[in-house]
């Protein structure tokens, strides 16, 4: 692709005509960590006016749906269906993903103690720092973040597929399954980029698409229906989004952690995104020394399951069914609303 000079949404005319569609990369105007990062771009264009919307996904090196959600929705949209400008960054760390790390240079920071914390790309945003992740969160957010109406980000975790925004009407329309409805983001860790967008008044959402480092077919599905679906809930795009038969509605920070006492073998017996019912088992303890049943962990309340199982995080620890003491088994969250579509 064309190397061009495009740094704010003032420069998206230069590039771009009106009823136009164009990939492009571009260069951004300074270096950090021995490198310059080269970031692609994709732009569409329509011929009328309207909202500015962001898209970015890539912004850890393990979590590959967004971008290719992002490039098979970009071959899908037409530029005289559009109404506004659309702006999608699908890989923003191009360092990471090629190491398959979720941070350049790397991940240490997450798991060990006393190692920079600044590589971490989603936790750089409104601080300007001075890192490679962080020139980068610091280039997107003066040009376009700043002055875009929407914001949608798209991640990757190990667990249920989860979409969260500020805004209900957007958060219901991507089409996933478990929704987070958060008032504001006063809670949000510093320098992540849902508060940063919210603080210069965009919508904003964030999806984890599960699982990372593969790429699952129906789940790059839910990523490129979903931009299409955020598209048409903002009247970029006409029709109305396609939506799962169940939604779940959920509030932030009410969900139940069970945690292990003891370093044993754990038999998870529930999945990611399943409802569970209070007084249900949903994992076993077993003794590592004489194979006996320890504990059976049993629902506190009625809720999804948005965490099972024994992943750490961290590209040299491999996931486990061997637990260590004080580690998390299942989170369990409560929903304020079930919704049949």
């Amino acid at each position: 692709m064309d190397i061009k000079k495009m740094y704010s949404w003032g420069d998206v005319p230069d590039v771009c005509p009106p009823g136009g569609k164009i990939k492009m990369s571009v260069e951004l105007p300074d270096s950090a960590q021995g490198c310059r990062p080269v970031l692609p771009v994709m732009i569409v264009r329509g011929a009328t006016d309207g909202p500015r919307m962001l898209i970015l996904a890539g912004q850890h090196g393990r979590e590959l749906h967004g971008p290719v959600g992002i490039a098979r929705a970009f071959e899908r949209i037409e530029p005289s269906e559009i109404r506004g400008t659309l702006v999608m960054m699908p890989v923003l760390n191009p360092l990471a993903i090629r190491m398959r790390r979720q941070d350049y240079p790397g991940e240490d920071s997450r798991y060990r103690q006393g190692q920079i914390a600044d590589w971490n790309m989603n936790r750089t945003w409104g601080r300007q720092i001075h890192t490679y992740a962080g020139i980068i969160s610091s280039f997107v957010e003066d040009g376009f973040v700043s002055g875009a109406d929407v914001v949608l980000d798209l991640h990757g975790w190990s667990s249920a597929t989860t979409a969260w925004s500020n805004d209900r009407e957007l958060l219901m329309s991507f089409g996933v399954d478990i929704c987070l409805l958060y008032p504001d983001f006063s809670d949000s860790l510093p320098g992540m980029l849902d508060a940063c967008s919210a603080q210069h008044g965009a919508k904003i959402m964030l999806v984890e698409l599960a699982p990372q480092n593969v790429l699952i077919p129906d789940v790059v599905d839910v990523a490129e229906n979903g931009i299409i679906n955020a598209l048409r809930s903002q009247k970029m795009l006409s029709g109305k989004p396609v939506l799962p038969a169940r939604q779940y509605l959920c509030r932030p920070n009410e969900e139940s952690s069970l945690t292990v006492a003891a370093e044993d073998i754990v038999e998870p017996l529930t999945l990611p995104g399943e409802y569970v019912r209070e007084n249900q088992v949903l994992a076993r303890q077993w003794s590592l020394d004489k194979l006996e049943l320890i504990e059976e962990f049993r629902a506190p309340h009625d809720g999804l399951v948005t965490v099972a199982g024994g992943a750490f995080m961290g590209e040299d620890i491999p996931a486990s069914c061997v637990y260590s003491p004080g580690q998390r088994v299942v989170m369990i969250r409560r929903c304020m609303e079930i919704i049949d579509n």
